[in-house]
């Protein structure tokens, strides 16, 4: 956040539920790309992570990074950083 100080931010609180989860990812990981250039892209992180709501955090996390380096065959163009977050 800090690399871009004219950027306006908004505070806000979310009440999390027993099962919900938090992602928070870098660019990276969402950036990925294959062989034809197409990234990964936030719709395989939500749709990953929708086909599996009863994963723990460390589970879901594993799925996701390894889908996304799956897609990208196993090579990352960028840094790619990911937290996941359950709520119990």
């Amino acid at each position: 956040m800090g690399q871009f100080p004219h950027w306006l931010y908004e505070q806000s609180e979310l009440q999390m539920r027993s099962g919900d989860n938090l992602l928070l990812f870098t660019d990276g990981l969402v950036e990925s790309c294959n062989a034809e250039e197409e990234s990964f892209g936030e719709h395989n992180l939500i749709r990953i992570a929708r086909e599996n709501p009863s994963s723990s955090a460390e589970h879901l996390m594993g799925l996701l990074t390894r889908a996304a380096s799956q897609h990208s065959g196993e090579h990352f163009q960028d840094d790619a950083s990911l937290i996941v977050l359950k709520a119990t």
